[in-house]
């Protein structure tokens, strides 16, 4: 289908709800009438009206009234929304709610996502992974990954302390969670310590939050491991070196877990260069930076407080 294609399915969709509007008044009439000949013209009118109802029904949940499957989580007017089989299909989902009153829809509600990450293992290495997680989630302190994981999957998590240039890590020893419970903030670069290989299920929104990079004194390297947002508009390393310049960073960073290594994007003084790598929500990024600054994530919608 194309775009204009979406329109017309748009306004079908929107004429479908002005008839249903229109049920009501036909309804009101029925239940007032006790004639059956009069009856009759409304009862053949509900019929063309439910039918109509019907087929879109049917089509929004075979996701075929508009080209992009997130397009149909937009579709109808309800207070609470249940997909049964969004959280185990193993796929990424993103969605907006609308207000509506009437034929009149509100703006949009902050995003919401539901993703898989995956996590290896080998035998041969460290078995660190670097991660993210959505701004506001479930997971407030490193004891709440810890539960929710198990001691069977993971045995550390960690987040970086630039200031520091260090870590701060809580750690499974002796039969029980160790280290500093540490809280986790929007922005936070995070990693796992893995014992096997698993999915992880995680659901979650972003907001529209001011992260602050202060460069360290001399003697200390200016490494910034950072957390962006799932519902953001950055998918390239060149996506970040184009929002900060390279007045306030010199390179950028991708974690591989397999190899236990990094992709690299840097300035070299005159051009980027190095692999212009694409990311996924969830990875592990860092930024070597090279002043002191602020700087909040665009989104790709607006977060509603």
């Amino acid at each position: 289908m194309t775009a204009g294609s979406d329109a017309a399915a748009m306004r079908r969709v929107r004429g479908v709800t002005g008839i249903v509007l229109a049920v009501l008044s036909a309804l009101a009439v029925s239940l007032a009438v006790d004639t059956f000949w009069l009856q009759l013209p409304n009862a053949v009118f509900l019929a063309f009206v439910l039918g109509q109802v019907a087929l879109v029904g049917h089509d929004a949940g075979h996701r075929q009234i508009f080209r992009r499957a997130s397009t149909h989580r937009l579709l109808g007017v309800v207070t609470t929304f249940l997909v049964p089989n969004d959280g185990t299909d193993g796929a990424t989902h993103y969605y907006v709610v609308r207000g509506a009153a009437g034929a009149t829809e509100g703006p949009n509600s902050s995003m919401g996502v539901k993703i898989e990450l995956a996590f290896g293992h080998s035998s041969t290495n460290t078995n660190i992974a670097w991660f993210s997680l959505p701004y506001t989630s479930s997971y407030r302190r490193a004891s709440d990954i810890a539960t929710d994981l198990g001691s069977t999957n993971i045995n550390l998590i960690g987040k970086w302390d630039p200031a520091r240039q260090t870590s701060d890590v809580y750690y499974y020893s002796r039969g029980r969670w160790r280290g500093t419970d540490f809280a986790i903030n929007p922005g936070d670069g995070l990693y796992l310590g893995v014992n096997q290989a698993f999915p992880w299920r995680l659901t979650g929104t972003d907001a529209d939050v001011t992260l602050s990079f202060t460069l360290n004194p001399p003697g200390k390297q200016n490494v910034n491991w950072v957390g962006l947002p799932y519902t953001g508009v950055y998918q390239r390393a060149s996506d970040l070196a184009t929002a900060l310049g390279s007045t306030r960073i010199t390179e950028v960073g991708l974690w591989n877990a397999a190899t236990q290594s990094v992709t690299r994007y840097y300035w070299t003084g005159s051009t980027w260069a190095g692999t212009d790598f694409t990311f996924a929500p969830g990875a592990g990024l860092y930024i070597m930076i090279v002043s002191t600054f602020t700087w909040t994530p665009a989104l790709i919608t607006p977060a509603v407080p």
